[in-house]
């Protein structure tokens, strides 16, 4: 089963930072593919410091997202962790892997991630799960 591990850094004004990775046709949240052998959280440091240029320690787990086969995407397990603030002035963006990064409110994440609705889905149960202080179980971006 393939794995990813993302971090959600947001602000207090509910602002998410998404990435536009040069690889693929939507924005994401800053993370990748774990490999093999490497522990989720570690899997997100790694990522957001080869796409960002920052050095992290990732929070707690906001979210685990299971996503059956479909068609050609394999079977899949994404780990969200909680990333905290992040000031802008310690972007420095690997332009071989993203594109652009912005932050973005509810309006704007919908416009950017409205090809992914999965996607879509699971960064608003992060939210959720940021706010509350829990953790969610989520199927294709939907609490179980």
């Amino acid at each position: 089963m393939n794995t990813a591990a993302g971090i959600l850094f947001h602000d207090t004004r509910r602002r998410t930072l998404l990435v536009q990775p040069s690889y693929k046709p939507y924005w994401d949240i800053p993370g990748g593919i774990i490999e093999h052998g490497e522990a989720p959280k570690t899997a997100a440091a790694r990522e957001v410091k080869e796409e960002l240029g920052i050095v992290v320690r990732p929070g707690r787990l906001l979210v685990v997202d299971y996503l059956p086969q479909h068609r050609r995407r394999p079977e899949m397990l994404a780990f969200v962790f909680d990333g905290g603030h992040v000031d802008d002035t310690t972007i420095a963006v690997d332009n071989d892997e993203i594109l652009s990064w912005q932050w973005c409110d509810g309006g704007r994440r919908a416009d950017l991630l409205g090809h992914a609705p999965i996607l879509f889905r699971r960064i608003h149960n992060a939210l959720q799960a940021a706010s509350t202080g829990g953790t969610l179980m989520l199927e294709s971006g939907w609490p179980t």
